[in-house]
């Protein structure tokens, strides 16, 4: 697995690209990958001060599995 962050502002809010990229090796099963690249982006994720923005699978192959997410700091919680 290899993981790269960096940092991401906008005018009102502050918070962190996170760019992750998922290998494996043996047989899976396509229907279980689509479906888990269809999940990720609708799934409700419990980060302490934080909120996920935006979560899109930018690659699907056989042997890999590629993530952008966009992660924000909640000012609620700052």
């Amino acid at each position: 697995m290899l993981e790269r962050e960096r940092p991401w502002a906008s005018i009102t809010f502050a918070g962190t690209r996170h760019s992750l990229t998922v290998n494996w090796t043996g047989a899976v099963d396509l229907a279980d990958l689509d479906n888990l690249a269809k999940l990720l982006p609708a799934h409700e994720y419990s980060i302490p001060g934080h909120f996920v923005a935006d979560i899109l699978v930018t690659e699907q192959s056989k042997t890999r599995l590629l993530v952008e997410a966009l992660s924000i700091i909640d000012p609620v919680h700052e």
